[in-house]
């Protein structure tokens, strides 16, 4: 152990917090050690919230099960204390999934009763079972199944429950029953209607609590209250269910044909899945297309409890944009001739397929009708506002004109290759025989571009083995539709992309900013989506990969950084960490070994984030509103969607971050 260490651990044992704080900032590079003594100092100097901040960074420095254990245990007391119950909620079940035995009864208890607090009976039901049968658990276990099953309208359920409490009472006597407990019991026996239950209860422990003034309260106050009683001691609601579609004879549908409205298209749509195939491509035997009106929406008809591989298409299958010439005819359709030389000739049949498809589907008409910078042609002031919240906004406005006759067929097609396109590295084409002098290329991924975006769910899976590219499906229920994650999006790139809001993201991206340390330095924040390669990535902030800034550089006192991301309010702290890992790094003046000052500096440049992306967004949604007659009403919808949106996230993250904004 480092003298610094010793030194700082000796200044603890003195209580000499302070000092200890300023020693262990000098720890370069920072330790499971260093950085949990500085916790000890940052909870008793009650800098709870920058404790709870550097403890989460000691997640990814534990070297054993146990201190992981230790570490998840605080941040779950810690959650609780800042009044931060959805956190507390994740670190307990963190503690679970590590340790899910007896050991951890106590960690389990504090997760259903937290989970029944925050109205998540799912979680109750998940957890809460194996506490039955721990005597000193069991009891406040029963009650709390028993109530979040009355929650949720599952009755016959909750009757079991009490039942249950009710026949270890009388077994024992009622020596385990409590003032507390038993009013929640009576209560929830008065919410299903189950009063004769309830008063032969109350008779049975009469006789052990009559003298106890609490008992004849209760007593007095239930029959008092106690509504008329009809036949029939208990009514019960169940929810069922829906049964999986099926066709008429009573089997599911088949995955081999594709199915829809529009002959041609689903005839097009079925040659280029043959033709897939018959160069190597794998299909889920569970794996729909859908067609109607020339949508086309991709399902899983089976339940899942994992995610699955379903869908593996071989990179040759893969026509390269830079083999083709594209234009567009009379009728909006889209022509593809072959250059002489090609990167993947071998692809030219499917892209030739994949053309027919588009055609047959309208996809270059319904695009230039719905894509949003081609829906608000005309209307300049909203277009450079909602712009103005993208660092690279040049990438977008040559998509717009200022009236719909302006609209250019590259534009059209730019946008809507720049919605299904795949990029594919140098390395991973030469792997397949595919060789290009260019470090990539831009692909298109047929059959597997079908499934929606979506953040949150399955990405893509470039295997060098059978060199393919692989979709998954993520668990859940028959018929859901299949989504795939193409990138790491907010809903601002996702509309300016694919050309719908995504509200699945976890995440907006700050709009382009300017602002200002109390030490008076100017940090110019960009939205560029780069990330930090892994080697460049502290070994504390893995976890972090894709909240931190690609580029942070100091030049004299201004700091350029790439990007800052407001999380949703269950990762909120992120935003801390990644202000504490900017200013640790630029401070040369070393001011921020200060823990005092580098909390007030964290606060204050939060504040200002935060109150100049509400501004922004609360601007762009009043343009649109006032406005929205004039829209034409796709793009008026979306815009409302993304404000409102925004707005929401950015209100939620205060509510659970206990951040405050000056008036």
């Amino acid at each position: 152990m480092s003298s610094k260490f010793e030194q700082a651990n000796t200044l603890v044992a003195q209580k000499k917090y302070k000092k200890a704080l300023l020693i262990l900032r000098k720890i370069k590079p920072a330790t499971y050690e260093s950085i949990g003594l500085e916790v000890v100092c940052l909870f008793n100097e009650k800098k709870y919230q920058l404790a709870k901040i550097k403890m989460e960074l000691t997640l990814n420095l534990t070297s054993s099960e146990q201190q992981t254990l230790s570490v998840l245990n605080n941040l779950a007391s810690v959650s609780e204390q800042l009044k931060q119950p959805e956190q507390a909620r994740l670190y307990l079940r963190k503690v679970l999934e590590i340790d899910s035995s007896f050991n951890t009864a106590a960690q389990r208890m504090s997760l259903i009763k937290t989970a029944f607090s925050l109205q998540d009976y799912a979680s109750v039901e998940e957890y809460a079972p194996l506490l039955i049968n721990i005597s000193e658990y069991s009891l406040v276990a029963l009650l709390i199944l028993a109530n979040s099953a009355i929650k949720i309208e599952k009755n016959e359920l909750a009757v079991n429950y009490l039942s249950r409490i009710d026949g270890e009472i009388r077994t024992k006597g009622g020596v385990e029953i409590d003032q507390q407990n038993l009013i929640h019991l009576l209560n929830a026996y008065d919410k299903i209607k189950a009063f004769k239950k309830k008063q032969s209860l109350l008779s049975f422990l009469e006789p052990k609590f009559k003298h106890e003034s609490w008992f004849n309260e209760v007593q007095t106050r239930t029959f008092k209250h106690q509504p008329p009683q009809k036949s029939g001691a208990v009514s019960s609601k169940l929810m069922h269910a829906s049964p999986l579609h099926k066709n008429t004879n009573g089997i599911l549908p088949s995955i081999d044909s594709v199915t829809g409205n529009t002959v041609q298209t689903v005839v097009a749509i079925k040659n280029l899945k043959k033709a897939l195939e018959t160069m190597g491509a794998d299909f889920s035997s569970e794996l729909a297309i859908i067609e109607k009106d020339g949508d086309i929406v991709v399902r899983c008809l089976g339940d899942n409890l994992t995610e699955e591989q379903f869908m593996r298409v071989p990179l040759i299958c893969m026509p390269l944009v830079n083999d083709y010439r594209f234009s567009i005819d009379t009728d909006g359709n889209l022509c593809t001739e072959a250059k002489k030389v090609m990167i993947n000739p071998q692809a030219s049949h499917i892209m030739a397929l994949l053309t027919d498809m588009y055609n047959r589907a309208q996809k270059l008409q319904n695009w230039r009708n719905s894509y949003p910078l081609f829906a608000l042609a005309g209307f300049d002031d909203i277009v450079n506002k909602l712009l103005a919240a993208k660092s690279s906004a040049r990438s977008y406005t040559k998509y717009y004109a200022v009236t719909a006759n302006d609209i250019t067929d590259n534009a059209i097609l730019n946008s809507f290759f720049s919605s299904r396109v795949f990029n594919f590295s140098y390395a991973y084409l030469r792997h397949a025989g595919i060789k290009t002098k260019n470090n990539n290329e831009m692909g298109f991924i047929p059959i597997i571009e079908l499934a929606n975006h979506k953040m949150g769910t399955c990405g893509f899976d470039t295997d060098t083995k059978s060199n393919s590219l692989k979709a998954y499906a993520a668990s859940g229920k028959a018929e859901r539709e299949m989504f795939v994650q193409y990138n790491l999006d907010d809903p601002l790139v996702t509309l300016l992309t694919y050309g719908f809001v995504d509200v699945s993201a976890p995440w907006i991206y700050t709009i382009p900013l300017v602002l200002k340390t109390r030490s008076g330095l100017t940090l110019e924040v960009q939205n560029h989506k780069a990330t930090l390669t892994p080697s460049e990535i502290p070994n504390h902030l893995n976890g972090l990969a894709h909240y931190l800034p690609a580029n942070v550089v100091r030049k004299n006192n201004t700091v350029h950084i790439s990007k800052l991301i407001i999380p949703n309010s269950q990762n909120h702290h992120n935003l801390k960490i990644v202000l504490t890992y900017i200013l640790e790094k630029i401070d040369l003046e070393g001011i921020y070994v200060n823990s005092t000052l580098l909390e007030r500096e964290i606060d204050y440049l939060e504040q200002q984030l935060l109150v100049l992306n509400k501004t922004y967004w609360r601007e762009l949604n009043a343009l649109v509103q006032d406005q929205l007659n004039a829209i034409p009403s796709i793009a008026a919808s979306q815009l409302t969607e993304l404000c409102e949106f925004s707005l929401q996230h950015i209100h939620n993250y205060i509510n659970q971050s206990g951040a405050t904004l000056k008036r």
